[in-house]
C-alpha cells in the first residue's frame, strides 16, 4: 500500500462511529508520506493498530500522532518528519491505554519524540536522529513507562 501528495495517510477515529473506524488494523511494509501524518490515531479511537516495517513520512506536522488506542505497536519503520523550516516532531504519543514503539529509525529536521501519554509505552531500540531535541518526556507520571536501550544521533540534517 501507498499514499503520496495527500494531507494524512492512516487515520484511526472513534469506534463508536462506525463508517470513519475500525476496530483492527494491521499494516505491513508499505510507504505513506504525507503533508500532515502518516497515521494519527484520535484520542476516541479505542481499537488496535499494529504497524511494521512501514516508511512513515509527514512534511510539517508529526508523521506518527499516536492520540489513542487500546493496543498500538510500531515495529521496524522509518518514521521521518521531514520539512526543515517547521519545528514539530517526528513522532508525537499523546495517548493510548498499551503503546509499543521499537526497533525503528526515527528521523527529524528538528525535534524528533515527544511523550505525554499517562497509558503504559514501551519505547525501546530505536535510532533517533534529530537536529534539536531527541526526546521532550512531557509527562511527570513515567511510572508505567519503559524508555531504554535507544541512539540519538545529532544531526546537523537540513
Amino acid at each position: 500500500c501507498s499514499v503520496d501528495y495527500t494531507s494524512y495517510g492512516i487515520v484511526m477515529g472513534p469506534t463508536d462511529d462506525i463508517q470513519n473506524s475500525a476496530n483492527y488494523l494491521t499494516v505491513t511494509g508499505g510507504s505513506y508520506w504525507t503533508h500532515n501524518g502518516a497515521i494519527k490515531t484520535d484520542e476516541k479511537f479505542d481499537g488496535y493498530l499494529t504497524v511494521t516495517g512501514a516508511e512513515l513520512r509527514s512534511n510539517g506536522q508529526p508523521a506518527v500522532q499516536i492520540g489513542g488506542g487500546k493496543n498500538v505497536s510500531l515495529s521496524g519503520c522509518l518514521i521521518s518528519r521531514e520539512f526543515p523550516d517547521i519545528d514539530n516532531y517526528a513522532l508525537q504519543i499523546t495517548g493510548g491505554k498499551n503503546v509499543v514503539v521499537g526497533n525503528s529509525i526515527i528521523n527529524s529536521t528538528s525535534k524528533a519524540v515527544a511523550i505525554t501519554t499517562p497509558g503504559a509505552l514501551v519505547f525501546e531500540g530505536n535510532i533517533i536522529t534529530y537536529k534539536s531535541t531527541a526526546i521532550d518526556y512531557l509527562t511527570d507520571d513515567k511510572s508505567k513507562h519503559i524508555v531504554q536501550n535507544n541512539v540519538t544521533n545529532l544531526n546537523d540534517r537540513t
